[in-house]
């Protein structure tokens, strides 16, 4: 699902970059903001409320093992990139 929701949030951005961008500087700066997006998604919400929408959808919470609290940030990033590679 999250992959899905990747896709769909990256195409619908890229929508909007085309549609409203007038200049190069703009466009790169639109496109820029919308990687940071899609690529932040993940960690910032782990690290803020425990999961995603797909984890609260299916009654998940990411959690650290020793504080039973949220991942740090770092932690919820170096999550993501560990993810990602596999």
């Amino acid at each position: 699902s999250f992959y899905f929701l990747f896709v769909l949030v990256f195409y619908v951005g890229a929508v909007v970059v085309h549609a409203i961008s007038s200049s190069d500087r703009i466009s790169r700066g639109l496109w820029f903001g919308l990687v940071l997006a899609v690529v932040l998604y993940e960690p910032t919400l782990v690290a803020m409320i425990g999961g995603t929408i797909g984890h609260r959808l299916t009654n998940l919470r990411v959690v650290d093992d020793r504080s039973k609290g949220n991942l740090t940030f770092p932690k919820a990033l170096t999550r993501a990139a560990i993810k990602a590679l596999l």
